[in-house]
């Protein structure tokens, strides 16, 4: 076992696929959310790198040519650390920050702007031993494509760039809400040398409505394969008579928790099964950021210990403010309500188009878990149907053109 995930044992494969580090689990297995459900329906040979989540992997797995990427081996290997460079790098902070501060009129503390500056020689380095971890696997695999699901880290940036150099085709397959990220709004088309060649997309709407850096040809709708599969099978799932609702929390303030504590409190809801299901960056510090969640009455998923899924397809109601989750649940048989708070505007295909329905302030929102709507307006799926198909169909595309688009 240990052998075989050793990151450096490689041979010759047509695909590398960077894992999203975050797995769920799925019995007595963790999966990838975004690429198992692709992997296992793949007609290529790959090979899949999986990151440390907050200093651990995630074991055991069922996924096949499965490799743990460990970054200290590249450290200890080259030692690249060096004072004239960090003198550089300090230099050209100093710099920029003095623009930034006089532009805008303020004065950050000396204890802040020295957390900046750590943390930007600390990326620094990290980027330059990825950009050599990089080199060494496309040097041994020579794929012809590369595939990523979190594209905003640097570290995938440095893989991306390297593949780029190589010619390899790069691929993200979405995992977020593209219609109003900042990662996938650009004021302008060019060279963006960070950004894959292609965006393999939920459905038009993650297709036509952001400014992308590249040719809109290049973001193709493709669906969600794990999402697809699990809301096939929830659906011929007969919910029990308790009505559930689910609050999506979205790590943006205490919008969700204050509706989720008051809607508990109402006895004309005292039935109604409510759960909060935390995103997984919470689960540790949950009870210190929401302390109000605490003997609160609410049920708290503060593990993986089901999929999102898995909650979506028992629930009878959704509410949240901004999360991928809300888009998620439109594939489900499930009133979404989403809080006009935080980022709710994150959510603003969602509410604009009919998926879901917006409130603004905790008695709508419990009149309307009394008395819902007989019907969602928009019944046409938020995601591309056929997933699998769609994705295969266009990686086979891809993998077999002569000649990569540039990043212009």
């Amino acid at each position: 076992e240990w052998v075989r995930r050793q990151q450096f044992f490689l041979s010759s494969k047509d695909l590398v696929v960077l894992n999203h580090p975050r797995r769920v689990k799925a019995g007595a297995y963790y999966r990838c959310f975004v690429t198992e459900t692709l992997l296992e329906n793949l007609d290529c040979s790959y090979y899949v790198f999986d990151d440390e989540y907050y200093g651990k992997h995630f074991k055991p797995t069922k996924t096949k040519n499965l490799k743990y990427i460990d970054m200290d081996v590249i450290r200890k290997a080259f030692k690249l650390r060096n004072e004239d460079t960090d003198r550089e790098i300090r230099v050209f902070y100093n710099r920029v920050m003095r623009i930034f501060e006089n532009d805008n009129g303020i004065r950050l503390s000396a204890q802040t702007k020295k957390r900046i500056l750590d943390y930007l020689i600390r990326k620094y380095y990290e980027i330059r031993y990825r950009t050599i971890w990089a080199k060494i696997v496309f040097s041994l695999v020579r794929p012809k494509a590369l595939i990523v699901t979190s594209p905003f880290s640097p570290d995938a940036q440095a893989v991306i760039v390297e593949a780029k150099r190589r010619n390899i085709a790069t691929i993200e397959l979405q995992h977020g809400i593209c219609p109003s990220h900042i990662a996938y709004n650009y004021l302008y088309q060019g060279k963006v040398d960070i950004f894959p060649n292609y965006l393999f997309v939920y459905g038009k709407f993650d297709r036509d409505i952001p400014r992308y850096p590249v040719d809109r040809k290049r973001i193709i709708p493709v669906g969600y394969p794990d999402l697809e599969q699990k809301a096939e099978f929830y659906k011929k799932l007969k919910k029990d008579g308790q009505k559930v609702l689910l609050f999506i929390s979205s790590d943006e303030g205490t919008t969700v928790p204050e509706y989720a504590v008051e809607l508990r409190k109402r006895q004309e809801l005292k039935d109604i099964r409510m759960i909060y299901k935390l995103h997984p960056d919470e689960y540790a510090k949950w009870k210190s950021t929401y302390p109000q969640l605490v003997n609160s009455g609410l049920e708290i998923i503060s593990e993986n210990r089901h999929d999102i899924y898995y909650y979506l397809g028992h629930s009878d109601y959704v509410v949240g403010t901004s999360s991928t989750a809300l888009y998620e649940a439109s594939a489900f048989q499930t009133d979404i309500y989403i809080i006009r708070g935080g980022d709710y505007r994150m959510s603003r295909v969602l509410y604009e188009n009919g998926y879901a329905q917006l409130v603004t302030d905790v008695d709508m929102l419990a009149e309307k878990i009394l008395h819902p709507v007989a019907d969602r307006k928009n019944t046409k799926s938020y995601f591309e149907k056929n997933a699998i198909a769609n994705m295969k169909r266009e990686l086979d595309k891809i993998m077999n053109c002569k000649s990569i688009p540039s990043s212009e």
